[in-house]
C-alpha cells in the first residue's frame, strides 16, 4: 500500500474558505502579516476580561517568527512571574562595551 492509498480522510482549506470562516483579513493560525497587524498592533498578550490569563505565540504580540514568538514567550513569563533583573539578551551583551576594552 502507498502513502496515497493509506489517506483516509483529506481536506484542503483555501483563503476561500478562511474568509467564509470569518478570517478575511489574517491568516489561518493568526493575524495577517500586514503592517496594521504586527507588533505592538497585535492582540495583548493578557486576557482582557480574565485575570491571569497569559498568551504566547505568533497571534500575540510582538508577532510572527520563531525570534517574535521566542520573544512572546518571554513577555508571556514576565507578566506572570516579573522582570528577571538578572537577564541579559544576547544582544544586548554584544552592544554593551566590553570592560576590557581600552
Amino acid at each position: 500500500m502507498g502513502f496515497g492509498d493509506a489517506i483516509e480522510v483529506e481536506h484542503v482549506t483555501t483563503p476561500a474558505d478562511w474568509q467564509r470562516r470569518g478570517m478575511a483579513m489574517g491568516a489561518p493560525f493568526a493575524s495577517a502579516h500586514s503592517f496594521f497587524q504586527t507588533g505592538p498592533f497585535r492582540p495583548s498578550n493578557l486576557a482582557p476580561k480574565v485575570e491571569g490569563v497569559v498568551f504566547a505565540g505568533s497571534g500575540t504580540q510582538p508577532g510572527v517568527g520563531v525570534p517574535m514568538v521566542l520573544v512572546s514567550g518571554r513577555l508571556a513569563a514576565e507578566r506572570i512571574l516579573g522582570k528577571d533583573r538578572s537577564y541579559r539578551s544576547r544582544a544586548m551583551r554584544l552592544a554593551a562595551p566590553s570592560p576590557l576594552a581600552t
